[in-house]
């Protein structure tokens, strides 16, 4: 009888795994697609400007290109000054430069023909990397769900930005995230539970040693499948916490990690005296701790220029602007909620949709259904609620490097990221379980109305 059952279920086992990998294939060519050559035209002119940043990275892989074997392995990022003199740049230790280095031509001309086949890799690598979080939410919420997924995904502006820059290597951002995702279900084997915990802790050591930005979001971002996944397995939330404090410290020890490997870079490959380590430590200080990196007065300017068309005086201003100071991170807040989460293009005019429309969107949602959503310790959690919840801890998480980088903060061509890492996907996932709730209650009304005009 087993033999008899297992026969017949083979070919619909079979039918679903062609239509996985299909779904996922289109997925991942759509994701590429948009990631690498923009074709929705979204964000062009931001795009443009972020690929910019990349001076930092090509000129150092073009001077180390044909230099000592030392130098271009595990030598450091340069800078050049006005003078054309150039300097170390001590914030973070390069890996994405010398990792290009390794696998590029070793020339200045070859360097310049493998960019953009660099660009394809690292936009490829965001691809998959969403890919597999789309196999995920396949599972568990089914394809409806996962194709909206995958088309917010497709249309997310600054994921787009992001996306083909070689310094920022954007996965990097995800990938913690993503394993979580897939090797993170309380219920997995003791061997994939230590393989995920090693994984991550190497991704987590990689991303700091490609730079610091966004290491708050990055490391507690795997707190939400431990949620999700708890919640859903009835876990005690005491063990939820422990794990999720277990990981905590794995990425404590991989920012502490990245540390001592850039000072051994800094003092043995690059023999900068000690002061070298000190200026280090004086720039993270400065970008932690003060009210603006270098921040100037727009935002006061702004503010200002409101009042003026409100008629307040301008023999006001010496009177206001010490007030609007310290409100410079709020406003500055205020300004990256009004950036693009989507933008869905129009034939006619694109429609940018701000990422304060997801934030406030769901913290209604949740505050009208906090009465749902309520957890019992004696059975499990449904998969909407679990979601719900992890995507309000993801919020939460999403604000971190807000608080921990204020300093920081004032980069605003790219820090909109942040509510990247991880709400907005988590969001987008969100919507789609919404949209599939409004399908099967429309289908369910249809088929009542039928019944009725049965009987």
């Amino acid at each position: 009888m087993s033999m008899q059952r297992s026969e017949v279920e083979s070919p619909t086992a079979a039918r679903t795994k062609r239509k996985n990998w299909l779904f996922l294939i289109l997925a991942f060519l759509l994701l590429f697609s948009s990631f690498r050559w923009n074709i929705f035209h979204i964000e062009r002119e931001q795009a443009a400007f972020n690929v910019t940043i990349d001076g930092y990275l090509i000129p150092t892989m073009e001077m180390y290109a044909s230099g000592p074997a030392i130098r271009r392995s595990l030598s450091d990022l340069k800078l050049y000054g006005d003078d054309n003199s150039t300097y170390s740049y001590v914030m973070l230790a390069g890996f994405q430069r010398i990792m290009y280095s390794w696998i590029s031509p070793h020339n200045p001309a070859g360097v310049d023909r493998a960019i953009p086949y660099l660009r394809d890799l690292i936009a490829a690598a965001l691809a998959l990397t969403f890919t597999a979080f789309l196999l995920l939410i396949t599972k568990e919420f089914g394809y409806f769900c996962a194709i909206t997924t995958t088309i917010l995904l497709a249309l997310s502006d600054w994921l787009i930005i992001f996306a083909p820059d070689l310094f920022w290597f954007t996965a990097l951002f995800f990938i913690p995230f993503i394993l979580a995702w897939l090797l993170g279900d309380f219920s997995r084997p003791v061997k994939q539970q230590r393989l995920l915990a090693f994984l991550f802790t190497l991704f987590c050591l990689i991303k700091c040693l490609c730079g610091y930005e966004y290491i708050t979001n990055i490391a507690a971002a795997v707190a939400l499948p431990f949620i999700y996944y708890g919640l859903r397995r009835g876990i005690p939330l005491q063990k939820i916490a422990a794990r999720i404090l277990r990981y905590g410290a794995l990425s404590v020890v991989a920012f502490c990690s990245a540390i001592g490997l850039q000072i051994m870079q800094i003092i043995f490959i690059e023999k900068i005296p000690l002061y070298g380590v000190k200026a280090f430590f004086r720039e993270a200080l400065m970008r932690t701790t003060s009210n603006g990196e270098g921040i100037g007065s727009g935002y006061d300017n702004a503010v200002l220029s409101v009042l003026h068309k409100l008629h307040v005086p301008l023999s006001s201003d010496a009177r206001i602007i010490p007030y609007l100071i310290p409100l410079r991170p709020l406003l500055r807040y205020v300004r990256y909620l009004t950036m693009g989460a989507i933008t869905i293009p129009f034939p006619i005019h694109s429609l940018r949709i701000p990422i304060g429309f997801f934030v406030i969107g769901f913290a209604l949602v949740f505050w009208l259904q906090r009465k749902r959503l309520k957890i019992s310790a004696a059975k499990p959690a449904s998969r909407r609620t679990a979601w719900m919840i992890a995507t309000l801890a993801a919020l939460v998480t999403s604000h971190l490097w807000i608080v921990a980088a204020n300093g920081h903060m004032t980069h605003t061509f790219f820090n909109a990221i942040v509510f990247y890492i991880p709400f907005l996907p988590m969001a987008y996932v969100g919507v789609g379980i919404a949209c599939v709730k409004l399908l099967n209650h429309l289908r369910h009304k249809k088929r009542r109305r039928q019944q009725q005009l049965s009987v």
